[in-house]
């Protein structure tokens, strides 16, 4: 049976084509579930040893839950290491696990000395950190202990910080005396856990500083000591912040785009002809900008692994149509879509398809290539006040596939041909906001409907 492509730009009416629409509240409150959970390992760990008293009710409250909005952060921080570790670093080096005393720790790069990351929002200067950034120095020092090296590096990404990274070279003249504070916090915590009382923990940096477990701790405001950071020797190092911006920066793709289309492409081909005409990158892509890209990215998808990894339940794999690969996720069975909006209101079911039709689109191209027509959209509001509708899950049925396989093999096709011609007037328009930030904008004719 011949189908008619749909008309172009597709993400105006995306609502024509699918049926059974629904908010899934089971799979909803599972995910925020899931993204609230406090986890303890097993061993005491060095971030135990940093806050003992949260350390302490982690394992013995597993039942009160983080508040969404820390918790996000707290995987935005994650993920970074996790991305930026592995740009600038090897296989022989990065996220090295050490022992001490049944106290276990992961450095995240130690080649020859160990090198400890950290994130903020707010600005450091490197020759303050010993009253800014105390808990940076212990965490280091009990690093440099259990490695036995008296030197470690702290490097810090200040998002807000016009020079991205901060580097300080620190040096613990007395290994002995921290690995003491160590082993003194690991029984201090082992009895309190045996005794199930915490009177006799000291105080850790979240007291009186929205700590969810203010209301059963009952520690006071006092401020804790540091002397690990007290005893370390602080030296600014502006060599050491250079030297990983370097590193990260030759890490940065700076080759023409592959001929290869992706899925990315035929939902955005117009974005897709500019980049892919666009010759190479320029010499010197922008540190700031490409370390943002990097984090929202691996946040995305460190994200998506948490709220959905459960039990086998998520499953991603590589596809390929008409000229189009890449990856699809599928979620219990559906093909799945996972995308952020900076709306601060949940947009209502009946208005998906005005709001998110380039979202609804990509999804729509996911079933196509996985050949699956049940679908799942989940869309995570960051700036939503309430955390209960902070993340939405919607489920939907394609009436028909194969309009979306005409659809894609005609935008490969217009794709191709406009990247011979060098014209891109026949390509779909990317949705307004897009153009907004876009590169290739006013130039690209996006943006004026």
């Amino acid at each position: 049976m011949r189908t008619e492509a749909i008309d172009l730009p597709s993400w105006y009416d995306i609502g024509k084509h699918y049926q059974h629409l629904e908010a899934n509240r089971t799979v909803r409150d599972r995910i925020v579930g899931r993204l609230k959970a406090n986890t303890a390992g097993r061993s005491i760990s060095v971030t135990d040893l940093l806050n003992v008293r949260e350390a302490y009710w982690k394992r013995k409250r597993p039942d009160i839950t983080v508040d969404l909005a820390r918790r996000e952060k707290m995987i935005a921080g994650s993920a970074f290491h996790d991305a930026f570790n592995w740009r600038v670093s090897s296989e022989a080096w990065v996220e090295q696990k050490v022992y001490f005393q049944d106290i276990a720790g992961r450095i995240d790069i130690y080649e020859e000395i160990p090198l400890e990351l950290k994130t903020t929002n707010s600005p450091v200067a490197a020759d303050e950190l010993a009253t800014s950034r105390p808990q940076y120095l212990e965490q280091l020092g009990m690093y440099c202990a259990m490695a036995g090296k008296p030197k470690g590096l702290l490097l810090i990404y200040c998002r807000t910080s016009e020079s991205a990274f901060v580097g300080a070279e620190v040096e613990y003249p007395d290994l002995g005396a921290v690995e003491r504070a160590m082993l003194e916090r690991r029984d201090a915590l082992r009895n309190a856990l045996k005794e199930g009382d915490p009177a006799c923990l000291p105080a850790c940096a979240w007291a009186g500083k929205g700590c969810a477990y203010q209301a059963v701790c009952g520690c006071d405001t006092s401020e804790p000591t540091y002397p690990i950071a007290r005893s370390a020797a602080v030296k600014p190092s502006s060599a050491l912040a250079t030297e990983f911006a370097e590193r990260f920066l030759r890490s940065v793709s700076k080759s023409p785009a592959e001929r290869a289309f992706s899925i990315n492409d035929v939902v955005f081909p117009r974005k897709a002809f500019f980049k892919k005409t666009a010759g190479e990158a320029p010499a010197d892509p922008d540190l700031a900008e490409e370390l943002e890209n990097m984090e929202q990215m691996q946040f995305m998808n460190e994200l998506k692994f948490r709220a959905l990894g459960g039990s086998g339940e998520y499953t991603s794999k590589a596809v390929q149509l008409h000229g189009v690969s890449g990856s699809v996720d599928f979620h219990e069975g559906r093909s799945l879509w996972f995308t952020r909006s900076g709306l601060k209101t949940v947009i209502d079911r009946d208005k998906l398809d005005r709001f998110f039709g380039a979202q609804l689109l990509r999804l729509a191209f996911n079933a196509t290539l996985g050949n699956i027509g049940k679908s799942r959209l989940i869309i995570w509001y960051p700036n939503v006040v309430e955390e209960s509708s902070r993340i939405m899950v919607y489920d939907l049925t394609w009436k028909n596939l194969d309009p979306f396989k005409v659809e894609m093999r005609n935008r490969v096709a217009a794709l191709k041909a406009g990247v011979q011609t060098g014209e891109y007037e026949q390509l779909p328009l990317c949705p307004g906001w897009m153009s907004k930030k876009c590169d290739f904008a006013p130039k690209c004719g996006c943006g004026k409907e």
